[in-house]
């Protein structure tokens, strides 16, 4: 992450997480929003891509390219 110069560095936040699970086991699915705040200086199609493609490869991304 690139870091500005009166912004600081982007962020990520996490604003919704649902999963639920029996005991402590682990979740056959979850649902996750995390807001990315992107910086002056940064390459939003980039931020986006990355995030998405990772997200994609690893099955988690079924949404919009």
């Amino acid at each position: 992450m690139k870091k500005h110069q009166k912004l600081g560095k982007g962020s990520y936040c996490t604003l919704y997480f649902s999963g639920s699970a029996d005991g402590l086991s682990v979740p056959d699915e979850a649902i996750a929003i995390i807001d990315r705040h992107v910086v002056v200086g940064e390459d939003w199609e980039k931020v986006r891509g990355g995030r998405t493609l990772q997200a994609r490869r690893k099955g988690w991304y079924k949404g919009r390219a």
